[in-house]
């Protein structure tokens, strides 16, 4: 009998700790949460939520989850995770003993957004509202492949993301907090292991070494001190060049914290900035359609 209810319990946690594809969901949810704020930021968008100019990280309708206790308070039935290397089987087991379902979507690149929006506007019995937000995606990232495509290997420049106020810390190529940068046809000069995680720090040494020929920031601090004299980094090529943008951040940063849907806009916005003779589009009008479809801000 022991090990029969050790078995028992054993199966009990593994059902509870594992959380299937939302493409496996089935059920009508009256009131869907996210794990994350960029997850959260999908589901309003689908729910022609009015987006606040700029987002407040306390702004309780995308911050992340405190506890799941309060979901149960407000009559959450489903939550869905950002399928990433975190592990989600505490959480899992929680939501379970208290009867909330959860799902995960891939949301790690942009391309993978078209698939996720459709599988959310079916659970959300918003299927048209999502055909609208998935062609958009969809028909922007194949414009910008094409434009990339048309960018000879040799002209690409190398783009240095700096994070922070010293600027010392970045992202790896292959992680989701500096898509823009490939999407835009850069080289991220941050090459990463397998077994490296998405943000690493930097030694001025380190920066002055990689010398890239244009640096994107989402700090004021360190893009103003870009433009002191005084400054290590003077003699960057960057700098020399006057190749240095920071990245806008409105409603949210365009490329990073949290990597999300925003970062469509950050790829359009800083394909322009590398190769402004060889894009096609009117950034501007591109902005007002993306803020007045996904935002439902402006006319």
């Amino acid at each position: 009998m022991k090990y029969i209810s050790v078995i028992l319990l054993f199966s009990t946690w593994l059902i509870a700790s594992s959380i299937p594809p939302c493409s496996e969901y089935q059920g009508k949810p009256k009131y869907i949460a996210g794990k994350s704020p960029a997850v959260n930021m999908l589901i309003q968008s689908i729910n022609h939520f009015v987006f606040p100019e700029k987002i407040s990280k306390n702004d309780p309708t995308f911050k992340k989850i405190d506890d799941v206790e309060t979901l149960a308070k407000e009559g959450v039935d489903l939550v869905v995770l950002w399928n990433s290397n975190d592990n989600y089987q505490d959480l899992a087991q929680k939501l379970s003993q208290i009867g909330i379902a959860a799902c995960s979507l891939n949301l790690d690149t942009l391309d993978q957004y078209p698939n996720a929006i459709m599988t959310l506007g079916r659970i959300m019995q918003a299927e048209t509202r999502a055909q609208d937000l998935a062609t958009f995606m969809q028909s922007r990232l194949e414009m910008l492949n094409e434009l990339r495509a048309k960018i000879p290997q040799e002209k690409r420049l190398r783009v240095y993301y700096a994070r922070g106020s010293s600027g010392l810390q970045s992202a790896c190529a292959s992680s989701s907090h500096a898509e823009i940068i490939t999407i835009a046809g850069g080289i991220n000069p941050i090459e990463c292991s397998a077994m490296a995680k998405a943000l690493v720090s930097l030694n001025p040494e380190m920066l002055l070494k990689i010398n890239p020929d244009v640096i994107i920031t989402d700090n004021k601090e360190f893009f103003d001190t870009l433009h002191d004299t005084a400054s290590i980094f003077q003699y960057l090529k960057a700098v020399t060049t006057s190749q240095i943008y920071l990245i806008p951040n409105k409603p949210a940063n365009w490329a990073d914290s949290p990597p999300s849907l925003l970062r469509l806009l950050g790829a359009m916005w800083l394909f322009k900035q590398l190769y402004p003779n060889e894009i096609s589009y009117d950034l501007d009008r591109e902005i007002k359609q993306f803020k007045r479809l996904y935002l439902n801000q402006g006319n």
